[in-house]
């Protein structure tokens, strides 16, 4: 079974800038699978027709630790119903380009454990072209909490080496992050909901820290830009991270500034044990994290020859940060379960009190429509449909998304989930 190496190998996805610079509703779970998912397709895109990945290593990919099977169900219908435009905008100009629009995936199935789908030609061919492409950390899009702080790391890391991105005209920028329809129309709603939460996330877990730039034209916003700098305050690395020679490789390239012949040369002196027990003493300490550290090169070669250690204060406050780390990761994790189950129960609310109201015939009507509209979809969700109607959680969930889509007037104004979290709190 081919599957993603994920414990031996490099977690870089080369992602096409067509796929990074696209324009769609996408939830953070359905991002995150698109990423994954490509992830593991990618050697062998232009060659095969099905893919396949271990339910369990898809979910690390992604981050998930929930067993319901039916969140996911959900997610990846969503990558085959939901449309997304592409290549939206030109890489060097910011400004856009032309417009074609497609699903993610063509078909998608879980049995026995695995996940097996396929992509169309079409976005075969669109996202595998390896000279022009972003690097996505797939290890790092994993602690993304929201669609946004996702959507503008991605729009951000493909320009990282330079100083920064190029302008992006406010309307098309505003589809990179998934704003549609009117919303946040005043910029000050939009700045507050979209854009600061996005700066603050990429900011707190990835490798870059990002520095908005507004240009206004008679008081009116009308474009934006982010000045790209490396972040002194990432998260420390942690020792369970370190457990792969590749990744360790990574960490003295990328974080200490190693060229390959000093790895090649530390290597030779030194067991990879002994160099990881440096690498974490250094990485997790006060100086660190604080981004006090100047010339760390030289500063872990030292602590290799004179065999650094930490002391007893230190491996104190270690395991204190790590508790507190875990323990506000974990609640943070609960509250987003919790706020998304509320929200799913509330937008279902809505969905079920208009089809309590229909009378027989508009219930006919729109089983008719539905029905036409499955047609239209992959085989897989016809086949589903066919057997088990809507009691299958694939069909349901379609079947309350055409529900918004085609009858929006009829059940009402549904509220985003940034919005209705806002409200109850």
């Amino acid at each position: 079974m081919k599957s993603a190496a994920i414990n031996n190998k490099n977690l870089e996805l080369k992602k096409h800038v067509n796929a990074i610079h696209c324009s769609n509703n996408l939830s953070l779970v359905q991002r995150k699978l698109f990423n994954a998912l490509l992830f593991n397709a990618y050697p062998d895109l232009p060659y095969k027709q099905q893919f396949e990945i271990k339910g369990k290593d898809l979910y690390q990919l992604i981050g998930y630790n929930s067993k319901d099977t039916a969140k996911l169900k959900e997610a990846l219908l969503g990558l085959i119903t939901i449309a997304i435009e592409w290549n939206v905008i030109d890489c060097s100009t910011g400004q856009e380009k032309k417009w074609k629009a497609s699903s993610i995936l063509a078909s998608a199935e879980l049995s026995n454990g695995v996940c097996i789908y396929e992509y169309s030609q079409v976005m075969k061919d669109l996202m595998y072209q390896p000279e022009i492409y972003g690097q996505i950390n797939i290890e790092l899009i994993s602690k993304f909490k929201s669609g946004y702080g996702l959507a503008l790391y991605e729009n951000c890391i493909r320009y990282k080496g330079l100083a920064q991105t190029p302008w992006f005209p406010l309307d098309i920028f505003r589809k990179l992050m998934g704003v549609f329809d009117g919303k946040y129309q005043v910029f000050k709603d939009f700045k507050k909901r979209v854009l600061d939460v996005g700066i603050n996330e990429v900011n707190t877990v990835s490798p870059i820290r990002i520095i908005p730039e507004i240009e206004r034209v008679n008081q009116k916003v009308t474009r934006i830009r982010f000045k790209l700098e490396k972040n002194i305050d990432e998260s420390p690395i942690q020792i369970k991270d370190l457990s792969i020679d590749e990744e360790l490789r990574q960490i003295l390239a990328n974080t200490f500034g190693f060229s390959i012949q000093m790895i090649d040369e530390t290597y030779a002196k030194y067991d990879i044990e002994y160099i990881r027990e440096k690498v974490e003493i250094i990485t997790q300490s006060e100086n660190f994290v604080a981004g006090k550290i100047r010339g760390l090169a030289g500063y872990l070669i030292e602590a290799l020859k004179k065999d650094y250690k930490l002391s007893r204060s230190s491996k104190t406050v270690i395991n204190e940060r790590r508790k507190i780390s875990e323990a506000k990761e974990k609640e943070k994790k609960e509250k987003l379960e919790e706020q998304s189950e509320r929200y799913k129960q509330y937008v279902n609310k809505k969905i079920n009190t208009y089809l309590e109201k229909l009378t027989e015939n508009q219930k006919s009507d729109l089983n008719d429509d539905f029905e036409k509209f499955i047609k239209e979809q992959s085989s897989i969700l016809k086949n589903w449909y066919k057997k088990h109607g809507l009691d299958h959680p694939a069909t349901k969930a379609s079947f309350h998304s055409f529900i918004k889509e085609n009858r929006p007037n009829e059940i009402g104004h549904i509220i985003s989930m940034e919005d209705y979290i806002e409200l109850v709190q």
